[in-house]
């Protein structure tokens, strides 16, 4: 027996000024089938919250994978966006793990923001050794995004081809980071809801409570300040040591009054045929409008509103709201109208008795299947008859042309049967246009259709030229210069003079898009290999005129990836080389430099830096032979450039510290090289800072490196206390001690690694040296 390894839960709210109840739902797996479609859920009591749990039957799914999907509708009708849960389906608990094992490797990872490009179209990276599960940390550009809130969503693709569902988190792009105080702390329990309208800009409002781990509370919060309309709601928590949660976003609506609700001008339930269109009324409350809800998401702000082409799929209940002011404030309740839906008559071919092809003085008779109770009306060319007496289930024909017969059933249902020509020939059928409808401006693409003989075929081109072929059924175009937007029209005639209906081919006029990263390789004297991704919708090439660059491919067409292998330089002396990708009269240029030493390497003016409570600018230098990059751990400690090449400098600027004494690190990368510079920033009223390159001679810590414990003296004051902190900032090592000249600290419970110990002497001297453990 199948089993399914989730046991759903639902929790759903509906948060708004004007409370809407909950009073149906249903689920379905893998496809949607349409809002009301699905497998119904079963009772539910209406409410703003739903919370229920029921035993779902999979019966019918094959065996691994499927997605479930839930969702609920309104007591006005409208449903809610899909939530969607994973499943696994198996047979018994022993096959669980062999599923499992079976599940492709991971290979492709893609990220977009706000809208979704189609899976395959985002911004991708490809996944090292396909593992089973990824988790990775990666630097995305936001340039191009503008300030405020955004959504980033990434999918993750296996070998075998299949797409993830989509994972989303919501961000905020601003112009500066806001410094943040790390302030050592005890606990970090929640004290405060902090919250602001619709952009981070505006006011901030606080509201305190009693400390907790965690709140569910229901809050009263004013909005007389704010318009009518459309409004949100930024939220976020606060802890002990003012750190603030990321921010939850609600939409909500601002509404003055509310209108009575509409009346239905006629009858509240209509019977319409399926195909025929129908006209629903209502009038407003004094001061308001009109807004309509449907079956399936419609919604109209007309007050007199007209449903085409009655189906299954639009038939049901329209609710009628009023609404008033600049917020669209519209009634709790509705005003509602029932539109049933019935079947016409089935179309179907006219017989024909006598000739098919008409002459004159032939006499031909058209019929169509008689049904009780049926009404018939005959159309010659689509106008009634000229004789009101044919209304039989058959028609005599004295005169060419085209003729119908209108069948309408005892529920007043009508259908047109299917046209039927009488001495003249039918028109071509002509097929789909094949050829691409996304071309490069200037390209010549051969276009065409399925040959039928005896038929000549008339083309038209917009924004193009055709080169040949008009007449026949292919044709070769040329086409413009500006990119926009094009199309081909053709028109077949058959060889009794018929023309076909007009066949349309959108075209798409688009630039030449071309791409490389990276754009530079710093290499080593040994030489290196480096992948170099293409990105481009035509045919490139590539070349580099040195030989000792190797490429894996010189030319290709749209996006792809090669191989750049520099080869051991020689010599010792720089060289350098430029790799050129051309794409039509389109070029990227790639700059290669080679150095002439062997290994990688990385210094750097200073390990540790010193700053003064005030804030300031330290330079610091850098000497490497390749790439480097720079980051800092915390916020209120920025670098001036992310990255760097070879020999050059930036500078870490620090804020002024108006809390407790602050340390972060600043992290150099340069190839294999990693170097760590620790920076400590003093307070407002901390003691002096000593740097012990300088003047400190009289303190001493030993062994360094220790595996366990070291001993510190001092020659010339009394140690009075004894901090150590590793290279987070965070402290793991905190001692006061009755004044003496000599202490053994020890550290034998900390893992190994490096740490900043800070000894503060009976004058208030700080002196920090830095402890590498090894065990």
């Amino acid at each position: 027996m199948k089993k399914i390894c989730l046991l759903v839960f639902i929790t759903m709210l509906c948060y708004c000024v004007k409370s809407q109840h909950i009073n149906n739902g249903e689920y379905f797996f893998d496809t949607d089938p349409g809002p009301g479609n699905g497998f119904p859920i079963g009772s539910i009591i209406n409410g703003d919250t739903v919370n229920f749990s029921k035993n779902i039957s999979v019966s019918g799914l094959g065996l691994g994978y499927h997605l479930m999907y839930v969702r609920l509708r309104s007591d006005n009708g409208i449903w809610s966006l899909p939530d969607s849960r994973l499943i696994i389906v198996y047979d018994t608990l022993n096959v669980l793990p062999q599923l499992l094992s079976h599940a492709p490797p991971l290979k492709k990872c893609e990220y977009f923001f706000d809208n979704d490009p189609g899976s395959g179209k985002g911004i991708s990276f490809y996944i090292p050794n396909w593992p089973d599960t990824i988790n990775t940390l990666r630097a995305i550009s936001i340039a191009g995004l503008n300030k405020g809130f955004h959504l980033l969503y990434t999918r993750i693709q296996d070998s075998s081809g299949n797409w993830s569902m989509i994972e989303s988190r919501l961000f905020t792009v601003i112009d500066t980071v806001e410094p943040i105080n790390v302030v050592p702390v005890q606990s970090s329990r929640l004290v405060k809801y902090q919250y602001r309208f619709d952009t981070i800009t505006n006011p901030v409002y606080t509201i305190a409570f009693n400390q907790a781990d965690s709140v569910n509370a229901l809050l009263s919060i004013p909005v007389s300040s704010l318009s009518e309309g459309m409004h949100k709601i930024i939220f976020s928590l606060l802890d002990l040591a003012g750190k603030k949660s990321f921010p939850d976003v609600q939409l909500f609506k601002v509404c003055s009054s509310l209108p009575d609700a509409p009346v239905i001008n006629g009858n509240t339930i209509l019977n319409i045929c399926y195909g025929a269109s129908v006209t629903l009324s209502a009038t407003s409350a004094f001061g308001s409008s009109i807004v309509w809800h449907g079956p399936n998401g419609y919604i109209s702000t007309a007050a007199n509103i007209t449903i085409n082409s009655i189906n299954a799929f639009n038939t049901g209940n329209y609710y009628a709201h009023s609404v008033t002011g600049s917020g669209n404030c519209d009634t709790s309740t509705a005003a509602f109208i029932t539109v049933n839906g019935n079947a016409s008559p089935t179309a179907h071919n006219l017989t024909i008795t006598g000739s098919s092809t008409f002459c004159s003085g032939d006499n031909i008779r058209l019929n169509t299947m008689p049904q009780n109770g049926y009404s018939y009306r005959w159309l010659f060319n689509e106008v009634n008859t000229a004789n009101n007496s044919d209304t039989l289930n058959s028609l005599q024909v004295t005169i060419n042309g085209t003729y119908n017969v209108r069948v309408t059933n005892t529920y007043g249902c009508s259908v047109l049967m299917h046209d039927t020509s009488i001495a003249l020939s039918a028109p071509p059928v002509t097929g789909m246009i094949a050829g691409k409808s996304n071309v490069l401006i200037n390209a010549i693409q051969n276009y065409r259709v399925t040959n039928t003989p005896g038929s000549s075929y008339h083309w038209f081109v917009y924004n193009g030229i055709i080169k040949n072929g008009n007449g026949a059924d292919s044709i070769s175009v040329e086409w413009s210069s500006s990119i926009g937007s094009a199309y081909i029209k053709l028109v077949e005639t058959n060889a009794a003079g018929c023309n076909g209906d007009t066949i349309t081919l959108a075209i798409n006029l688009l630039g030449i898009v071309l791409s490389v990263n990276p754009t530079h390789i710093l290499a080593l004297k040994s030489g290196s290999n480096t992948i170099v991704n293409i990105i481009c919708n035509n045919t490139w090439t590539a070349s580099s005129g040195q030989p000792w660059i190797l490429l894996s491919k010189l030319s290709a067409i749209g996006n792809d990836s090669i191989n750049v292998t520099i080869l051991p330089n020689p010599t010792f002396v720089i060289r350098s080389a430029i790799i050129t990708f051309s794409s039509g009269l389109f070029t990227q240029y790639l700059t290669v430099s080679q150095n002439q030493t062997l290994s990688d390497s990385l210094s750097l003016s200073a390990d540790t830096i010193f700053v003064p409570y005030a804030g300031n600018n330290r330079n610091v230098g850098v000497y490497s032979n390749r790439n480097w990059t720079v980051s800092s751990n915390q916020s209120w400690a920025l670098v001036n450039t992310p990255n760097g090449s070879g020999n050059s400098s930036f500078y870490v600027y620090t804020p002024n510290n108006t809390g407790a004494e602050r340390s972060g690190l600043i992290t150099v990368m340069a190839g294999s090289v990693t170097k760590i510079i620790y920076l400590l920033q003093r307070s407002n009223s901390s003691a002096v800072l000593n740097n012990l390159k300088d003047d400190i001679k009289y303190i001493r810590v030993y062994p360094n490196p220790s595996s366990s414990s070291v001993t510190v003296t001092s020659n010339k004051f009394d140690i009075t206390e004894i901090k150590l902190y590793d290279i987070t900032g965070q402290i793991v090592y905190k001692l006061n001690i009755h004044q003496t000249q000599e202490f053994i600290a020890d550290l034998s419970g900390l893992p190994n690694g490096i740490y900043f110990m800070h000894v503060t002497d009976e004058k208030g001297f700080i002196n920090i040296i830095k402890i590498v453990l090894t065990k």
